[in-house]
């Protein structure tokens, strides 16, 4: 057996432990799930569980940990165009991740768990809305470096893009259950896309200046 073995199975026997987790957490709820039902769906010990975890919260953490470093760049976020067809796609892609059935269990969840642990609402914030709203600040920049958009201050015009594209729907969703079809989020995106490229074209921002 070589050195690197043991650290290979027990890497595998936690990641066993998270898959389990996050599934039984969107299923049921944090609140719901015990670690018994995680030591059955991972087919682990509950010894082997809390050498990793020394409590369920920490389980939850690992979860949310898990998922920022595993998430792919939706393709959504690669340019492929002129600017208002891929700010266009980008803001339907932001929809979708936004109201996606798994984003709003999340949501819905975290926002209860919050409330009694903080620092895991501030885990579920970093991983996921803090790491969207980034990505968003690194394309707007790049489409300013090009000369398509005046954005002095990349940071804060991706807040303003991600309110602006996600909080009616979102908020509709998570009250309601229901979310806007494809066809509505399409022009929702259509839209937004063409009122935020007039508002930060390079042309209007010299105007404003002059």
């Amino acid at each position: 057996m070589t050195p690197s073995e043991p650290a290979s199975r027990s890497a595998q026997k936690r990641r066993q432990i998270l898959q389990a987790a996050r599934r039984l957490f969107l299923e049921h709820g944090f609140a719901r799930t015990s670690v018994d039902a995680i030591v059955e769906v991972a087919g682990v010990s509950k010894p082997t569980i809390y050498h990793h975890f020394p409590t369920k919260e920490a389980i939850l953490q690992g979860v949310l940990e898990q998922q920022g470093s595993d998430a792919e760049l939706p393709a959504g976020f690669i340019r492929k165009g002129p600017l208002l067809d891929d700010l266009t796609g980008l803001i339907e892609t932001l929809l979708q991740l936004a109201l996606s059935a798994e984003t709003m269990a999340w949501d819905r969840m975290m926002a209860g768990e919050a409330r009694r642990q903080p620092a895991l609402g501030e885990a579920f914030w970093v991983q996921g809305p803090v790491r969207v709203i980034a990505e968003l600040a690194r394309w707007l920049a790049e489409a300013g470096e090009r000369g398509e958009l005046a954005i002095p201050n990349p940071e804060l015009a991706a807040d303003f893009l991600f309110g602006w594209t996600v909080g009616v729907p979102l908020l509709r969703g998570q009250l309601t259950g229901q979310v806007p079809d494809s066809a509505h989020l399409h022009l929702r995106a259509v839209e937004i896309a063409r009122r935020f490229a007039r508002a930060f074209a390079p042309s209007h921002h010299q105007d404003s200046t002059s």
